[in-house]
């Protein structure tokens, strides 16, 4: 809601959507969800926790990103995904990030998933970096923020098409009627992009 405590417009059509759900559905739907997420196998773990295997959590109701705001935050991460695809390439390549004094060699040198072996190693065309993933909160005054990154092998991929899976079956009318941006055309621009790298 808006300061004024009305419905900002983005989300209009899910309260309308959701409002004619009694709750006791919409709880039965959750549950429905979570007997889906179960029987696929969706889990997670914690790294530093000694349980592992932990059941994917699914929210039914999606959090909306109106247009406008995707533009900006889209913008954004495509310079945040340049800017590592540049760190990345100096990393194992000229390391003018360590010989100008701007990173410490420590930082680099020592880190534990650095790869001594991968020096001077470049992948065809101007991208060495595969995938980014970026993980965004909403600050209290309205503002995106991004939490972390993340560029070997983001699991987020998985998810959010699990997610999608799940909603799609769980609450099949709502979902059909949303204008929902597609995952298709990642994924195959991804496949293509692996394909590119290894055509054998």
């Amino acid at each position: 809601v808006a300061e004024n405590g009305e419905v900002r417009p983005a989300w209009q059509y899910i309260v309308d959507s959701l409002g004619g759900l009694e709750p006791a559905e919409l709880d039965q739907r959750r549950h429905k969800a979570l007997r889906i997420l179960r029987d696929d196998g969706a889990t997670y773990n914690v790294y530093d926790s000694a349980k592992s295997d932990n059941t994917w959590l699914l929210d039914l109701i999606p959090w909306v990103i109106p247009s406008d705001d995707w533009t900006v935050i889209e913008v954004g991460l495509q310079e945040r995904a340049e800017l590592f695809n540049l760190i990345l390439a100096d990393i194992y390549g000229d390391r003018e990030l360590i010989a100008r004094g701007i990173v410490p060699p420590e930082l680099i040198l020592g880190h534990k998933a650095f790869l001594r072996s991968c020096q001077g190693i470049s992948l065809p065309g101007e991208h060495q970096l595969i995938i980014h993933s970026a993980d965004l909160i909403r600050r209290p005054d309205g503002a995106m923020c991004v939490l972390s990154d993340r560029t070997q092998a983001p699991s987020g991929m998985g998810y959010a098409l699990e997610n999608r899976t799940i909603v799609s079956r769980v609450l099949p009318e709502f979902y059909r009627s949303m204008p929902v941006e597609r995952l298709g055309p990642f994924f195959d621009t991804l496949r293509k992009a692996l394909h590119a790298l290894s055509p054998r």
